[in-house]
C-alpha cells in the first residue's frame, strides 16, 4: 500500500490543499496550482510497494513517509495524515483505492485560521470551561479531517391506509345534536429520496458526526486524491449492507409520513397499515470536511468541538469547571444570605 506526497513542480516541496482558492499552495516557493494544473504535471511522490505498511500490534499500523522515509503510525482506518517529524502531508493512498475509493468529496471551504476564530469566539460565551482548555494552544490542535459518510438516494413506492371521522354539531331548542362520519382513506404513489446521510466511520462519535451536518451536497467533487493534501482523512470501515436497513428504514417512515399529511379535512385520523416497498436504491461513498479538536480530562472523559468545514455548523460538548461554578454561586448566595438575615433582624 503506498503512501503519496503532491509534490509541487517547480521546487519539489509538499504540496497542500487550500480552502480559500480551492487550489493547491506550495509554502517554499509560493507557488500555486489549481487541480487541473497539477494532473497534468503530475506532481506526485509515491512510496514504494515493497514499503508496506507494518502492524504495530492491535489495530495501528506504520507507514514511511516518502519525504524523510520516518516511520508513521495510525490506525487501520487513517487514510490521510501529516508526518510528525517532518510535517508534511502523507496520503496513503492504498486505503482508498479499488472498492474503497470514494465517488464524491465536500473539498474544505473553510481555512484553519477562520475555524480557529470561530472556536475562540464559541469559547467566550463559555463562562464555566476549565481555564487549561482555553489556552491559545488548544486552539492550535484543530485538525481538518475528512469523515466518511454513505450517501442514500431511493424511490419508496406503495400505499396507506387509514379510517378518518369527521365530527360535526349544532343547537336545536334545548337540545345538542352531535353528527359523526366515518371514512376509510387511502392513499398511494412514489416519494423519492436523494442524498440521505449516514455515517460510514465505527469509530467515529455520533453526536460529532451528526452535529455538524447538514452539508450542502450540491457542491460535491468527483473524488481525486489531491484534496486530501494537508488534511487528515478517515477511511470507511462501515459496509453499505450495514446502513441500508437504518436508511429503508427512515425513507419508509418519510414516505408514510408524507401520505398521512395529504390526509386533511378531518376530525380524527389514525393509521390502520401500509404497504410500503423501496425501489431504485443507490449508495455513494463520500467524504466530508470537519474541523475538530478533542479533550480528555483528567477523569478520561473526552470532550469535543466540531465546525463544519464547508458551512461553518457548529457542534460541541466542553468540560465543566465545577470550580468556576462554585465560585458563582457563593457569589450569588452569600449576598442573599446575608439580605436574609438583615430582611430578618429588622423584622
Amino acid at each position: 500500500m503506498p503512501s503519496v506526497t503532491y509534490k509541487c513542480p517547480n521546487c519539489d516541496a509538499p504540496l497542500v490543499f487550500t480552502p480559500g482558492t480551492q487550489g493547491f499552495y506550495c509554502d517554499f516557493c509560493k507557488s500555486a496550482f489549481t487541480k487541473e494544473e497539477l494532473d497534468s504535471k503530475a506532481g506526485v511522490e509515491t512510496q514504494s510497494e515493497t514499503n508496506a505498511p507494518k502492524e504495530e500490534g492491535g489495530h495501528a499500523v506504520c507507514y514511511s513517509c516518502p519525504s524523510c522515509g520516518a516511520q508513521i503510525v495510525t490506525d487501520e482506518t487513517t487514510a490521510a495524515t501529516t508526518c510528525y517529524y517532518c510535517h508534511n502531508p502523507v496520503i496513503l493512498s492504498g486505503k482508498l483505492e479499488g472498492a474503497m475509493e470514494p465517488d464524491l468529496v465536500i473539498p474544505f471551504a473553510i481555512e484553519k485560521e477562520e475555524a480557529q476564530e470561530s472556536f475562540s469566539k464559541w469559547l467566550k460565551k463559555k463562562w464555566f470551561i476549565p481555564t487549561a482548555f482555553r489556552r491559545e494552544s488548544r486552539v492550535e490542535e484543530l485538525r481538518g479531517v475528512y469523515f466518511p459518510y454513505w450517501l442514500a438516494d431511493c424511490k419508496v413506492e406503495g400505499e396507506l391506509h387509514a379510517n378518518a371521522t369527521r365530527v360535526s354539531s349544532w343547537r336545536s331548542g334545548d337540545y345538542v345534536y352531535t353528527k359523526t362520519q366515518y371514512f376509510a382513506v387511502r392513499r398511494a404513489g412514489s416519494v423519492r429520496f436523494d442524498n440521505l446521510v449516514k455515517n460510514a466511520l465505527q469509530k467515529a462519535n455520533r453526536q460529532l458526526i451528526e452535529g455538524v451536518q447538514p452539508f450542502e451536497i450540491g457542491k460535491t467533487q468527483v473524488f481525486s486524491l489531491p484534496y486530501l493534501a494537508g488534511f487528515q482523512a478517515e477511511a470507511r470501515d462501515i459496509d453499505a449492507a450495514q446502513v441500508m436497513p437504518e436508511m429503508e428504514r427512515e425513507a419508509s417512515e418519510g414516505a408514510q409520513a408524507l401520505m398521512r399529511d395529504t390526509i386533511v379535512g378531518y376530525s380524527t385520523v389514525q393509521t390502520v397499515s401500509n404497504s410500503l416497498h423501496l425501489t431504485d436504491s443507490h449508495m455513494r461513498y463520500a467524504l466530508f470536511p470537519v474541523w475538530t479538536l478533542t479533550y480528555r480530562s483528567a477523569k478520561g472523559d473526552l470532550y469535543y468541538y466540531a465546525l463544519n468545514g464547508q458551512t461553518g455548523n457548529v457542534c460541541g460538548k466542553l468540560p465543566i469547571s465545577y470550580a468556576k461554578l462554585g465560585i458563582l454561586l457563593a457569589a450569588v448566595a452569600v449576598p442573599v444570605f446575608v439580605l436574609a438575615l438583615l430582611g430578618g433582624f429588622l423584622l
